[in-house]
């Protein structure tokens, strides 16, 4: 996660036609380490709060924190197991 973190957020600090809001906080987030925060399964939770102020639905997200804390060991294996399959069609794919 740091290397893959750092990449993003060098991608972010580089140049680039980055649509006008994203431009003005992408500095901040790689200098805060947004990405490499959501390894803190805390931080999580203000992320979908965060997500939920930002929809004309809020309550779509209701509930979403207690279902990702009780599936969360169940997701992290499928992630796991999802994960290096990404990487090979990634590679494939170049």
């Amino acid at each position: 996660l740091p290397l893959c973190g750092e990449r993003v957020h060098g991608t972010l600090r580089t140049p680039s036609p980055l649509p006008e809001r994203l431009a003005r906080i992408a500095p901040r987030r790689a200098a805060q380490d947004w990405l490499g925060s959501y390894r803190e399964f805390a931080v999580l939770r203000e992320v979908l709060g965060g997500m939920s102020r930002r929809l004309s639905r809020p309550h779509l997200l209701d509930g979403s924190w207690e279902e990702l804390a009780q599936r969360y060991d169940d997701l992290s294996a499928d992630f796991r197991a999802f994960y290096p399959q990404l990487q090979a069609f990634a590679l494939s794919q170049r």
